[in-house]
């Protein structure tokens, strides 16, 4: 069963997620998703940040 990382330990599991999967071409799928999912979650990181910031100013 997978289970949702929290954030902190969202980006070492992805990297172990694409390192056991990269030897295996039929989960080129998978890393496409994962990897948008990391961006999707970096960038609302980026924009809660940036969103701080300027009521902060």
């Amino acid at each position: 069963m997978w289970r949702k990382p929290s954030m902190n330990s969202l980006t070492p599991s992805l990297l172990n997620v694409l390192q056991i999967l990269l030897p295996n071409p039929s989960s080129e799928i998978l890393i496409i998703l994962l990897v948008r999912v990391a961006r999707r979650t970096e960038l609302n990181k980026v924009l809660h940040v940036r969103r701080s910031f300027q009521f902060s100013r």
